[in-house]
């Protein structure tokens, strides 16, 4: 079993700038209607967002679930969801939680993935009950909310579970319509 080391890493910034770029691609439909085909490569940003969460999950040594760190990551993803939801709001959007929701939610999953304590575990299966009752306004669903555990596992794992995320990336971008889009 491989871990990432604590150190910063260039291609680890890379992901998130890449996530970064595609996200505003697919926010600039909002604004300017005409770059609504960017819509498809904003798909993208989601899975990108999952694999820096990803990546950060998989440098911890398991069992270190509550660190200083861990505790502000999360502290900090749900100020940002509960700060953003707001202005998301106003947008008038299609009445989905922010990305940030499942974000956070996807965190808690995959700190159950790599941790496998009794408390994680216990905020894995909470945060996938709450998926699973809130899949309808979570942006990307119920199955967006693993993504981020599924590529825990892909790290850990890539012989068993380099295909996991890739098949839930089919299933929630089918979900939004994608596919329709794009045609």
């Amino acid at each position: 079993m491989s871990h990432v080391s604590a150190e910063r890493h260039a291609g680890q910034d890379l992901i998130k700038w890449i996530a970064l770029v595609t996200m505003v691609l697919d926010h600039m439909r909002l604004a300017w209607p005409a770059t609504s085909d960017f819509f498809v490569l904003g798909r993208l940003s989601f899975p990108f967002f999952c694999l820096a969460l990803a990546i950060n999950v998989s440098r911890n040594q398991p069992g270190e679930l509550f660190t200083r760190s861990n505790g502000r990551y999360l502290a900090l993803l749900v100020l940002f969801a509960a700060l953003s939801e707001v202005p998301y709001r106003m947008v008038g959007t299609s009445g989905t939680f922010n990305v940030l929701v499942t974000l956070a939610l996807g965190l808690l999953v995959a700190w159950g993935v790599q941790h496998q304590t009794f408390e994680s575990l216990v905020l894995a299966v909470g945060a996938i009950a709450a998926a699973y009752l809130l899949s309808e306004p979570l942006m990307y669903g119920f199955y967006g909310v693993l993504v981020p555990a599924a590529l825990v596992l892909a790290i850990r794992r890539p012989e068993l579970f380099a295909l996991l995320p890739v098949v839930l990336c089919v299933a929630i971008n089918t979900r939004t319509g994608l596919f329709e889009r794009a045609a």
